[in-house]
C-alpha cells in the first residue's frame, strides 16, 4: 500500500531507494530493524512474492526480502528464512516456466 508503515513496505520501499542511491534506504532498515519487525518483514515479502502473479513485482518482493534478511542478526532466524527464501524462489521459477505457452 502506497505510504504504509508496515515493515514489509518499508522494506520494499528501501530496495526502491537502493536502486535511486537514496539514503532513505538505510533509514527504512534501521526503522524496521529498531521496531523488531525485520523477520516478520522478510517472511511477509517472500509470502506476498508467492501470491504475486506478475513477475516483476515477484522479484522486488523477493530483493526486499533479501535485503532483510542480510541485516538480521540472529543466526536461527536467518536459516530459516534461507530456507524459506530457497523454497520460494524454486517454487516462483518452476510456476513461471510452466505459465509460459511453449512449455505450459
Amino acid at each position: 500500500r502506497i505510504g504504509s508503515f508496515a515493515p514489509a513496505a518499508m522494506l520494499v520501499d528501501a530496495v526502491d531507494a537502493m536502486d535511486n542511491d537514496d539514503p532513505k534506504a538505510d533509514e527504512n532498515i534501521r526503522a524496521v530493524k529498531e521496531e523488531g519487525g525485520l523477520v516478520e518483514a522478510v517472511r511477509d515479502c517472500i509470502n506476498a512474492a508467492c501470491s504475486e502473479f506478475e513477475i516483476s513485482r515477484q522479484k522486488v518482493l523477493l530483493r526486499a526480502a533479501a535485503l532483510g534478511k542480510a541485516f538480521c542478526d540472529n543466526r536461527q532466524d536467518q536459516s530459516g528464512m534461507s530456507e524459506q527464501f530457497l523454497n520460494a524462489c524454486n517454487t516462483l521459477r518452476s510456476l513461471n516456466v510452466l505459465r509460459h505457452r511453449s512449455i505450459g
